[in-house]
């Protein structure tokens, strides 16, 4: 079959630098099948490809996609939401008064839409890859299918879960873990190349033992990786330290449920020996193995304060979180 012509984008504004960094000005890249198939002076790429449809990006910046390692698009419509009760003074009031009830009143409709507004507006933004964590307690079977259609319909890549919790009862997780795991085998048996899917779990203070030896036989089957909330507020390693004797990152790692394909978001309240800095969780395969996502979302040291790279040797966003004066921090 004949390669599709290609696309060809010129940019012509003046000569930029950001930072030590020079911006390129007048060039084009010529894009076929998808793929960059090459980039260079317009005056050169031009005559080597007449069929190609130009558009013209002056004013703009060709720059590679953004990628969301951690995401809700089930949130999309809860922005500017009222709440009925007082405005939420806590990590735990903010999910009990607003993110959990919004995930029970979902339908399959509604995690179809909220998926195709939330991935609209990260194209909009620059952003191309989404890591989504997903729920919708009354609303499980098929919802990860229904987020995929979105997927593809956007174009955007989507790295998808559906959270696993004992919060909903015995049923409901089970069919979270089901979920899982028809979605990740269906992304075995039919592969896709934007489409890819991780075993989601909500966080320690939500999930049994029990539960989440489920979930780790089921990853195991299928070789995945897990997408899990990690020491995002106090009161999840208050949760750790009072009902388990550890830590969050350290229950992880005893579970089986850290290694190179899981994905942990936010840890904010995480210590140095939790991210492998005295070299003791490294020796044990642990933390250090394990991709790390920290967004600002309660820290005191910005995003550019990234943890030494030593201690992370394969990070999709790694952000230094505050840990002052928590409770884990002195436990370790």
């Amino acid at each position: 079959m004949s390669a599709s012509p290609p696309h060809c984008i010129t940019t012509r504004d003046l000569n930029l630098w950001y930072g030590k960094f020079q911006a390129l000005i007048n060039v084009n890249l010529a894009i076929q099948d998808g793929l960059i198939a090459a980039v260079g002076p317009t005056a050169e790429i031009v005559p080597a490809n007449p069929d190609a449809r130009f558009l013209d990006a002056q004013g703009r910046i060709i720059m590679p996609g953004l990628i969301n390692t951690h995401t809700h698009l089930y949130s999309a419509f809860a922005r500017g939401m009222a709440l009925k009760d007082d405005a939420p003074g806590n990590f735990m009031q903010i999910l009990e008064r607003l993110w959990w009830r919004l995930d029970k009143a979902l339908t399959l409709d509604d995690v179809y839409w909220s998926a195709m507004a939330g991935m609209v507006e990260c194209i909009r933004n620059g952003v191309t890859t989404v890591f989504d964590h997903h729920s919708s307690p009354h609303a499980v079977r098929v919802s990860l299918f229904r987020i995929a259609e979105a997927a593809r319909q956007t174009g955007l890549r989507a790295c998808l879960c559906y959270e696993v919790s004992d919060r909903d009862g015995a049923e409901i997780a089970t069919q979270g873990i089901e979920e899982n795991r028809a979605f990740l085998e269906t992304c075995i048996r039919r592969p896709e190349s934007l489409i890819r899917g991780l075993f989601g779990l909500h966080a320690s203070f939500t999930l049994g033992d029990a539960t989440l030896a489920q979930c780790r036989e089921a990853a195991a089957d299928l070789g995945a990786g897990f997408h899990v909330h990690t020491a995002e507020a106090l009161s999840d390693v208050d949760h750790c330290l009072r009902e388990h004797n550890i830590g969050v990152v350290e229950r992880w790692r005893q579970r089986g449920i850290l290694g190179p394909h899981t994905l942990a978001a936010h840890c904010v309240h995480v210590s140095e020996r939790e991210i492998g800095g005295d070299g003791a969780e490294r020796e044990h395969g642990g933390f250090s193995e394990c991709h790390m996502n920290s967004p600002r979302l309660e820290m005191r040291l910005p995003a550019e304060g990234c943890v030494r790279s030593q201690s992370l040797k394969t990070n999709l966003l790694a952000g230094r979180a505050w840990r002052g004066r928590s409770a884990h921090r002195r436990a370790a």
